[in-house]
Formats: C-alpha cells, structure tokens, sequence
C-alpha cells in the first residue's frame, strides 16, 4: 500500500467490499467524485482461480486484500483509509451450494455486514453514505414449467428437517442475568429496587412489552419439540397480553420496599416503542397455553434474585 494512494483516500473514498469481484471489478469506471477506490476483497479462489477478474480491476482501485469476517482486517483498512462512500458488494453466492456449506454464507453474509459496521463504529470512520445489496434468491424460487407450460410452485427446498421456528417475547425470570443492562430491564429493575433506588423509566412512562416468564417458554419448546405436526409457519410465544412497563416496575419496588417508579423522559437508541404479540397460533399448533401473568412471575424473579450470592445492587 503506497504513501500516497492512502494519503489521497484521506480526501474522501469509495469503498467496494467484494471490490475484486464480477460487480465490484467493474464498478469503479462508473463512480464519480472520488479520488480513491478501494477494493477489498478475500480473492476467493472459487472466483478467482483463472486472475482474470484481477485483471479487469479498475485501474483507479487500491486493492486491499482481507476478509470482511475479520475485525483485525477492517482495522487494518480503516486506519489506512477514510472512505467517503460504502458499497457493500462482498457476499456468497448460489443457493444449492448454501445448502451445504451453510456455516460459511451465514457467516460472510451477515456477519461481514455486522463486522463492518462494528468497524467503522471502533474506528470512528463512517461514511457520508452506505449502499448494501442483496440478491434476487430472497424471492424464493418462483414458478417451474413443464414440457406442457404448465405452472406449477415447487416450494421451498429442504434438509427435509422439520423446524418450529419461535419469535419469543420479553423473557425474565430465574436464571436471567443480573449484570447486564441489556439483558432485559427486569433485571435491572430488581438490582434498583434492592438498593433502595427510585426505578427509572425512559420516555414518557407507558411503553409496552409482552412480559413472558421462562417457566411458560420452557413448556412451549417442549411443546414444539414433541408436536405431532410442525408448524409451517413462525409461532409468537408470548404472554399474549399488552403491560407497560410501569406496570413492571410497579409490581417490583413493593418487593424492596423501594419508592415508586419515576419518569425520566430519557431514551435508548434502538429502542422499540411497543411491541406485544398474537399467540393464537402457537396455542392452537402447540396445544399450549401461557400459565402465569406477571403478578405472580415478577413476584418469584424478585424472590430469587434476593437469593443470589454477590448479587450487586444497581
């Protein structure tokens, strides 16, 4: 890497993961208002065995070989270049091999996206714009014709496993952590309460959740696990009831004796304002049924975390 191409990408680059690749070889030649491109590719030898692709790299292109799985090599990248623009490019491709090498596209695929954005978050480097792609598979598979045209809709493939697929609630209860702040706000509530603190509440006091104690998920997976039918389609496991979370904190201080909730007006980024669930289905898929409301959930999480050992107040 010379002085002066990092030096010049300073002023404002563009930045092509999967630079080096069918699309990102040739994208550079169509960009505007750069002084800088940087390709930074893992140069796969899937698509880069023959070094033709290579060869069709745009002239203007710094490549930077690395892989965007890797926190060391998006430092390396970033301590080295400031780009202006992203072009998130870098992906596996082709459903059938997916199939079976499913570890290593979940991995570039999502975790490269998530790797890059920790990047440019821990080196204090974020573009003015970030242009991620997809590809057209999350269409599904579309429709197959016949030697008589007709149509017909084959459906999803498989590993013919059968999966039940939850979307679970705000879960508490025994067992839940009680160190991280971001681990479910009962136990943050419960670590205030115990230190004898006002529970704080952020926004305007009444954002709602679907509480949902272990004890009920437990007996869902179990449900799930031995159903005579998997469900084809996701289940909600929730309480199936709206609280807000006042109510949460309400029904923890009197446990500590602890002064009632206080509204703060403070926010957290990302955040979601409500959120509460349908469970009719999985209660009809799953011959289930949550058993406990947050009365007597709340009740018994305060009662053992009073038990722990080392348990630090909030």
């Amino acid at each position: 890497m010379s002085q002066s191409a990092s030096a010049q990408c300073q002023l404002g680059c563009t930045l092509i993961t999967g630079g080096a690749g069918f699309i990102g070889a040739a994208f550079p030649s169509l960009l505007r208002n750069t002084t800088e491109v940087i390709a930074f590719d893992n140069l796969h030898p899937q698509i880069h065995a023959t070094g033709n692709l290579l060869e069709a790299l745009d002239s203007r292109a710094t490549l930077v070989v690395g892989d965007v799985r890797s926190a060391s090599d998006w430092n390396r990248l970033l301590s080295n270049f400031t780009p202006k623009i992203g072009v998130h490019l870098a992906a596996e491709t082709g459903i059938g091999q997916s199939l079976t090498e499913s570890t290593r596209y979940a991995t570039v695929n999502v975790v490269g996206a998530t790797q890059m954005l920790d990047g440019f978050r821990c080196s204090d480097v974020m573009p003015g714009g970030i242009v991620p792609t997809s590809s057209r598979a999350i269409y599904s598979e579309g429709a197959w014709q016949d030697t008589e045209v007709t149509s017909s809709y084959p459906g999803q493939r498989s590993f013919n496993l059968e999966a039940a697929i939850f979307q679970r609630q705000n879960l508490y209860g025994p067992g839940r952590s009680l160190i991280s702040s971001y681990i479910g706000i009962m136990s943050v509530f419960c670590r205030m309460a115990m230190a004898g603190k006002t529970v704080s509440l952020y926004e305007d006091g009444i954002v709602r959740r679907d509480f949902m104690l272990i004890d009920d998920v437990t007996r869902a997976v179990v449900a799930a696990a031995y159903v005579s039918a998997v469900p084809d389609l996701p289940l909600n496991i929730g309480l199936g009831t709206v609280h807000t979370v006042p109510d949460a904190a309400q029904l923890i201080s009197p446990d500590y004796s602890a002064p009632s909730p206080y509204v703060t007006e403070d926010y957290r980024l990302g955040d979601v304002r409500h959120l509460w669930v349908d469970n009719e289905r999985a209660k009809v898929k799953l011959d289930w049924t949550p058993q406990h409301d947050p009365a007597y959930g709340i009740h018994r999480f305060a009662n053992w975390t009073n038990e722990q050992p080392d348990v630090q107040p909030a």
